[in-house]
């Protein structure tokens, strides 16, 4: 073999060295030849894991950006819950436990139809309520919730109920009713977990929270109908509070005239936050925030 030819064969030579060197390296090069640009994503990693700026030692990453939520592209994903079924399409506190005692561990119960809670019961952690349209409770006796809710923007609970720290996320307004009266119930059922507002609702009467309660109204108007004079849309159920929280939502007032009442009134409240909430239609003699 002449030199010529050895010369000839370097170019393959120096490519079946990148190549070489790439496998070993891990990646998979992939050259769109038109446009001249690498496809491979191996640099992908190496930009997101990059430093909070409010956390020096937390990466991007663990902030949340490595799992994406599988119901972002299966619709169906957000409400399949692993393990058992049991479905029960009405009965009584005995009904339920039975259920429970069904399952025997995590699971699903499906209410289909009315269930009467005639005697205190807990639905214990890992046991999700799935509760059909036209399905719910009424309840005569206390019914604790340790577990999970899944249900849409119906009455699925005639009264108050227990929801235990760590059960549900949010419980929603909508699940005792369309007014002012459900919002209370959601409120005194939830305690410190957040209670979220979505339909516009009309208020005859105040909506109180305690202390360590979040009320979020994105997207929901709140409708005075006939407020006491003197008395409020929203505030304080307390002597005293701490830590209430009102995010987003419209206080709309074209509906009452001439009646001297507040929109908010906090008294002896500490701590607390209203943010995004829009007043519209206030004009004396009410008074839009009263602190």
């Amino acid at each position: 073999m002449t030199l010529w030819w050895w010369m000839k064969q370097l170019p393959k030579l120096a490519w079946l060295i990148s190549l070489a060197l790439a496998t070993a390296c891990g990646e998979s090069p992939v050259d769109d030849v038109d446009a001249g640009i690498r496809t491979d994503a191996s640099g992908l990693d190496a930009l997101l894991v990059d430093t909070d700026a409010n956390s020096p030692d937390t990466g991007l990453m663990d902030a949340g950006f490595t799992d994406a939520d599988p119901s972002d592209t299966d619709p169906d994903a957000r409400d399949a819950t692993p393990g058992p079924e049991v479905v029960i399409t009405g009965g009584t506190s005995r009904t339920l436990a039975d259920a429970i005692a069904e399952l025997a561990g995590p699971g699903t119960i499906r209410v289909t139809g009315t269930v009467t809670i005639d005697e205190d019961i807990t639905v214990p952690a890992g046991v999700v309520l799935r509760v059909d349209e036209g399905g719910g409770f009424a309840l005569d006796a206390t019914l604790t919730i340790e577990g999970d809710v899944s249900a849409g923007l119906y009455v699925i609970f005639d009264s108050v109920v227990v929801f235990a720290e760590g059960s549900v996320a949010e419980v929603k307004s909508e699940w005792f009713g369309t007014e002012d009266l459900a919002v209370n119930y959601a409120l005194l059922s939830a305690a410190a977990i957040p209670v979220r507002v979505t339909n516009d609702i009309r208020v005859d009467s105040a909506i109180l929270l305690n202390s360590d309660q979040t009320l979020l109204l994105e997207g929901a108007t709140l409708f005075p109908v006939a407020p006491v004079t003197g008395g409020a849309i929203i505030r304080n159920r307390g002597e005293t509070n701490t830590n209430i929280r009102i995010i987003g939502g419209t206080i709309d007032g074209a509906g009452v005239s001439n009646v001297s009442y507040d929109a908010i009134r906090f008294e002896s409240v500490h701590n607390s936050v209203i943010r995004d909430l829009s007043l519209i239609h206030i004009s004396e003699p009410t008074r839009p925030l009263y602190i």
